[in-house]
């Protein structure tokens, strides 16, 4: 009985949950694979350290020029990111329990173009980490969310339908 009940709080420890791996969801599924980005725009409602904007700008650029989203010359096209929730939790919690302490960096995404900006294509994005024991302990905001953005967005321009609300 002892060393079930060793193996069962063994096995807690390493349990996991959601890790920041959900979907940019469109409000639309309207394909967008020949456009050229020229313009990324990030913005936050909420406190975000300069860093974390920092990197997100050069994340999603790069992935955006990678995925030949992006064009270095001007185009009709501009990407707004727009952050309203960053939450770091506490790692102690997750340590604690699956559920506690949780991470969160939500949001929207915006295709806009032409001159005044109109929405081609808006949608947004729950980036939430609830994992426990020591995979949530060890878990960062930049690590385990922030760096999960920019890939939620390119696999959204690419593939539209997949990612509806």
């Amino acid at each position: 009985m002892k060393l079930r009940t060793i193996c069962l709080s063994v096995m807690f420890i390493f349990l996991t949950g959601c890790v920041a791996m959900q979907p940019v969801k469109w409000k639309d599924t309207r394909a967008v694979n020949t456009i050229k980005i020229s313009t990324l725009e990030i913005e936050t409602l909420v406190d975000v350290p300069e860093h974390e904007l920092e990197f997100m700008r050069t994340d999603i650029k790069n992935r955006l020029s990678h995925a030949q989203f992006w064009s270095e010359e001007p185009s009709e096209y501009t990407l707004k990111v727009t952050i309203d929730t960053y939450e770091e939790g506490s790692a102690f919690a997750r340590a604690i329990l699956i559920g506690l302490g949780q991470m969160h960096l939500n949001g929207s995404v915006e295709l806009l173009a032409g001159d005044p900006p109109k929405v081609v294509k808006s949608g947004y994005f729950e980036k939430n980490y609830v994992a426990g024991g020591i995979a949530g302990a060890t878990a960062t905001m930049h690590k385990d969310v922030v760096t999960k953005l920019g890939s939620a967005i390119i696999e959204a321009l690419k593939h539209p339908s997949k990612n509806e609300s």
